[in-house]
């Protein structure tokens, strides 16, 4: 992307990925799966009630509410990451679009590696160390970007913060699958996206509104230290409430 736009400029690249986005829904509506007979039945009260009934589950159970409070604060903090790496590049680093585009890369260069790495790091740790370690990772990691704006120092440390959150990520939806009962598992893993997508645009607004008041070099420790708060909030000692909270809400 960041080759394409020192080669073709914006406004043509703007039209080749809107054709890919056409392209994409033109193979959607052209797909044809095997109709299901049946569907799956629904609780009793409708939509309403099954989200009130994961809510409620959420607020019986302190582990559970620990879980999704630092995978939340994690992404908001981490959000802004695409406005806050257009900002580091074009001004600090005096980049353009191709370094973007390497930076860019070396964090889903990361996510890869971290969910290749995920499967032996479970098979030593828990879901949980894993989640926790995760995020405090990440949250290093991204507060070490406004370090030293030095493009390798940069692509070194975007890499790591995509690897662990990577991790995080893959370790909470083990967690969720493994740790909450099939009965609840679509209420809760439902409400946890909704928090998770509803704190996408908060972030990057609340970043926009910071990047106007400090300087770009304090904006990544700050952010980075509220994901790593995130990630010790998590490690912190808890009792594993969640079958109890899931009998006494039965």
């Amino acid at each position: 992307g960041g080759l394409l736009l020192d080669l073709v400029g914006a406004p043509l690249l703007f039209l080749l990925d809107g054709i890919s986005f056409l392209v994409y829904v033109a193979s959607l509506v052209l797909l044809r799966l095997p109709r299901e007979e049946g569907a799956t039945a629904r609780g009793k009260g409708g939509l309403l009630a099954e989200w009130l009934a994961g809510f409620r589950l959420v607020f019986r159970s302190r582990m559970l509410r620990r879980v999704l409070l630092a995978t939340v604060v994690a992404n908001f903090a981490l959000a802004p990451t695409d406005l806050l790496l257009t900002a580091w590049v074009k001004g600090p680093l005096g980049g353009s679009g191709s370094l973007l585009g390497v930076i860019y890369a070396g964090f889903f260069a990361g996510m890869v590696a971290g969910g290749l790495l995920l499967g032996r790091l479970s098979a030593r740790w828990s879901t949980r160390s894993l989640i926790a370690a995760g995020v405090t990772f990440a949250g290093l990691a991204f507060a070490a970007v406004g370090a030293w704006p030095n493009a390798a120092w940069d692509v070194a440390a975007i890499v790591a913060t995509g690897l662990a959150a990577s991790v995080a990520t893959g370790a909470s939806t083990a967690w969720f699958l493994g740790t909450v009962p099939q009965g609840m598992l679509g209420r809760t893993i439902g409400i946890a996206g909704a928090l998770n997508t509803a704190t996408v645009p908060l972030g990057v607004a609340v970043a926009g509104a910071l990047m106007i008041a400090l300087p770009l070099t304090l904006l990544w420790p700050v952010l980075g230290a509220l994901t790593l708060l995130a990630g010790l909030t998590l490690a912190a000692p808890v009792e594993d409430d969640l079958a109890s909270a899931v009998s006494s809400g039965a």
